[in-house]
């Protein structure tokens, strides 16, 4: 039978080699384990790999070493090192064995030899809050991935600090600039914790697609002659910059703090129109003249990044 052990009814150590009289004090080549026999009986020198081993002569299990025999009915096997198999996880893919990972930001698991065993990176969720929490539930709040248990009695006391984690924030599109030149706005839905509740509201940014007269509005014209010519069904030129630095106006009674250097969306060929298909959105300071006085207010606008050419207006 493969690996039988064949123990005799004393045991009986060699007097010579490592095992010397089977003494704790045997002395094995550096980086080699000292181990008892499958009998367990004298201190022997683990089998390394690719040496002969049976039930008796023990490979180096410290090396992950295990006695491979050809056949089931061998008693003679060599040491080698066994590959675990590796974890199928579905919708995930596959582990090595041994591999550590995670099926979601709450679970982590270990692959062993083909199966794979998972542990709560959350242990708290299982543990439910003493008899002074009233109506003790999980809730999840917004930035965490483990859940937290929540109270009647923390809900009274708190009830601001749950409504704004229990409102997940969401922003829309920004529409189309009101004006297609000249200063116009931009709008889009956003919903948030705003004013001390869950709330859905507009938010606006200033815009400027292209200048309608001056110096950098005739600069664009010419941006679709022959020096900037656009291929067909391509996107126009859209790093037409304004000629020099000036403050932004908001159309009204605010100006930028800082000089700006705005991109523009340019000309393109036939009757075409050229608008933004990427934009940004900036946070500028300005200068606002309210109730006869100057004050600061930061302001949203866009800043274009890329235009393209569109058959209608």
């Amino acid at each position: 039978m493969q690996g039988a052990v064949q123990c005799g009814p004393s045991c009986r150590c060699s007097s010579s080699g490592p095992h010397e009289g089977g003494s704790e004090s045997a002395r094995c080549p550096e980086g080699v384990s000292l181990v008892r026999d499958g009998c367990n009986c004298c201190s022997i020198c683990a089998r390394q790999q690719g040496d002969t081993c049976d039930a008796v002569q023990l490979c180096d299990a410290r090396r992950q070493l295990h006695c491979v025999y050809p056949d089931r009915n061998a008693s003679v096997g060599t040491c080698k090192v066994v590959q675990g198999q590796s974890c199928q996880v579905e919708g995930l893919g596959q582990y090595k064995d041994g591999a550590t990972f995670k099926l979601d930001c709450r679970t982590q698991c270990s692959c062993q030899n083909g199966t794979y065993g998972c542990v709560s990176l959350c242990p708290h969720e299982g543990v439910r809050p003493s008899a002074e929490c009233r109506n003790a539930r999980l809730v999840r709040l917004r930035g965490n991935c483990c859940r937290e248990w929540l109270c009647d009695n923390d809900m009274m006391k708190q009830p601001l600090a749950l409504a704004r984690a229990s409102c997940e924030r969401h922003a829309g599109d920004w529409s189309p600039c009101s004006a297609t030149c000249g200063v116009g706005t931009s709008l889009r839905m956003v919903t948030d914790f705003h004013l001390g509740q869950c709330r859905s509201r507009n938010e606006t940014r200033i815009c400027n697609v292209r200048p309608c007269s001056g110096r950098d509005a005739a600069g664009m014209a010419g941006a679709s002659g022959s020096r900037h010519r656009t291929r067909r069904n391509h996107l126009c030129r859209a790093t037409v910059r304004a000629s020099c630095a000036a403050p932004l106006t908001d159309g009204a009674n605010c100006t930028s703090v800082t000089p700006q250097t705005p991109k523009y969306c340019g000309s393109c060929p036939g009757r075409r129109c050229c608008f933004p298909v990427l934009t940004t959105t900036t946070t500028l300071p300005f200068h606002c003249f309210e109730d006869g006085d100057w004050v600061t207010r930061h302001k949203d606008v866009m800043t274009i990044v890329r235009c393209r050419c569109k058959p209608k207006c």
